[in-house]
């Protein structure tokens, strides 16, 4: 099986994404602080989990382009903690809270 290609941060752990995109009910394993992310058709972007005034935790996904040349936002996406192990949490994705796409 072929692996990923890592980008040129390839000291920041990555995350390997099933699809072209996030969407909310979709289950990740996440690193702490900063990470590349890796969709299935070879775009990257960086992310982070961050934490809201309230103490919230959620996903900070830079805006990228897929390889079929869609746009796809800067979003957070909110997380729900499904569980923690040594460096990585489970999480689900929520609907997401904002974006950097203007109406």
């Amino acid at each position: 099986m072929e692996q990923p290609v890592m980008s040129d941060r390839s000291a920041e752990p990555a995350v390997a994404v099933a699809y072209s995109h996030l969407f909310a009910g979709l289950e990740l394993d996440l690193p702490e602080d900063t990470f590349d992310v890796t969709f299935s058709d070879g775009a990257e972007t960086d992310a982070s989990q961050v934490t809201d005034p309230a103490g919230n935790l959620g996903l900070d996904v830079n805006a990228y382009r897929t390889r079929a040349g869609t746009e796809i936002p800067a979003t957070v996406w909110p997380l729900t903690v499904l569980r923690r192990s040594k460096g990585t949490t489970r999480v689900k994705l929520g609907t997401p809270v904002r974006t950097d796409q203007q109406n």
